[in-house]
């Protein structure tokens, strides 16, 4: 082999081994690393102020009692939780509507016409 075509290998293989360092360098974080990380900031005191009033969150740093899957059969005994503007958040809704969407459009429908209500298109 010419010295040429060693030293391209060479080069080649040293590019490629940096690649690899790299990539290893921006795997993504695990769940305790990003906890140890945020808790060292939180004792030194480098966590930027977040929010209107510039609030440092402090969370705890005891971990998590519950499970996911814990949890998530507590939300789904809990059934559906009306949410959005206007909901009132102390309320569950527990039971469905007696009424169909269609009869409700129907009823809807015959209000407009009859001049009860007014209102654009159905």
């Amino acid at each position: 082999m010419s010295r040429t075509r060693i030293a391209l290998l060479t080069f080649a293989g040293l590019l490629a081994f940096g690649a690899q360092a790299q990539a290893a360098n921006d795997a993504p974080l695990t769940r305790e690393q990003v906890r140890a990380e945020y808790f060292k900031a939180r004792a030194e005191g480098t966590l930027p102020p977040s929010g209107e009033v510039g609030y440092v969150n402090t969370v705890g740093a005891s971990k998590s009692t519950v499970t996911r899957a814990e949890v998530l059969r507590e939300l789904a005994a809990s059934g559906a939780v009306q949410t959005g503007e206007g909901a009132d958040l102390g309320y569950v809704h527990s039971t469905g509507s007696a009424r169909s969407r269609a009869e409700v459009h129907a009823e809807a429908v015959e209000a407009v016409r009859s001049g009860v209500r007014t209102g654009g298109e159905l």
